[in-house]
C-alpha cells in the first residue's frame, strides 16, 4: 500500500516570505512619500528662485476645473499653484490630484481599487466674455466635420471645436487665430468659459510654467476685439 505524499509548509520559508513582501510595500510607500516630499521642496525652490508667487493647496480652483473638463471621481484639489503674470492679469499654473476607483475590487470586497489621478492645468484670465468653447486636436480616428468647421479643410482635420454658440466660434477662429493654433498650439486643449481660459497641459512642470502666459498672450491679441462680450 503506498501511503499518500502530502506538502508540509515550511514555517521558515513562509515567514520569510511575508517578511520579503512587507519589505518590498513598506519600500514602495516610503519611497512614494519621499518622491512627494522631494518634488514639493524643488517646486517651492523653483519658484523662489524665479521671483513666482507658490500657493500650496487650492480646493477651490481644483472643484472648478473638475467642472470645466468634467473630471470624472472624488476630491480634486490643485496643488503648487504658481501666479503667473500675463497681459490679462495674473494667471495660474497647478496640479490638480483627485481619485476614482477601477471596475476591479480587491479580494474580499465590492468596490474598485482607489486610484490617484494628476494633470496641470493653466488658468488665464480674458478680457470679455465668451460662451461655452473647447478647441482640441482631432482625435486619431475621429471624423473632420462632425463638429464646428471653418473653410480651412486643414484646421478641420486637425482640430475638434464645439460650443453652445456656433456664431460666436466662428467669429473666435479668425484667420490669424487659426494660424497661431495650427503652429503653436496643436497639442493643447483650450476652454473658454464665461471670462475665463483653461489650458490642459498634461505633466506638471514648473520650469514650463512660464512659457504660456506670453502664448496665450500672443494668442489671446489676435481674437477680434468685437468677439469678448462685456456682460
Amino acid at each position: 500500500m503506498t501511503a499518500a505524499i502530502t506538502e508540509v509548509d515550511d514555517p521558515v520559508n513562509k515567514t520569510l516570505a511575508i517578511g520579503l513582501f512587507t519589505f518590498i510595500f513598506v519600500s514602495v510607500g516610503l519611497y512614494a512619500v519621499y518622491f512627494f516630499i522631494i518634488s514639493r521642496y524643488l517646486r517651492g525652490r523653483w519658484a523662489r528662485n524665479n521671483g513666482v508667487q507658490l500657493i500650496k493647496s487650492d480646493r477651490d480652483l481644483g472643484r472648478q476645473t473638475r467642472d470645466v473638463f468634467d473630471l470624472a471621481g472624488w476630491d480634486h484639489c490643485a496643488y503648487d499653484v504658481l501666479i503667473i503674470p500675463t497681459n490679462a492679469g495674473n494667471a495660474k499654473y497647478y496640479e490638480v490630484r483627485w481619485f476614482t476607483r477601477d471596475s476591479q475590487g480587491s479580494l474580499g470586497s465590492s468596490e474598485g481599487r482607489k486610484v490617484q489621478h494628476s494633470k496641470a492645468y493653466f488658468y488665464y484670465p480674458l478680457p470679455g466674455f465668451l460662451p461655452y468653447i473647447t478647441i482640441e486636436p482631432e482625435r486619431r480616428f475621429g471624423r473632420a466635420n462632425d463638429d464646428i468647421n471653418t473653410e480651412w479643410q486643414a484646421f478641420n482635420k486637425a482640430f475638434d471645436v464645439r460650443s453652445s454658440d456656433e456664431q460666436t466660434a466662428h467669429a473666435l477662429l479668425a484667420g490669424p487665430v487659426q494660424e497661431f493654433l495650427m503652429d503653436r498650439m496643436r497639442d493643447y486643449r483650450l476652454t473658454f468659459t464665461d471670462d475665463e481660459l483653461y489650458l490642459s497641459v498634461g505633466r506638471y512642470k514648473a520650469k514650463r510654467s512660464l512659457a504660456y502666459g506670453p502664448v496665450l498672450d500672443e494668442f489671446v491679441s489676435r481674437v477680434p476685439a468685437f468677439v469678448f462680450s462685456q456682460e
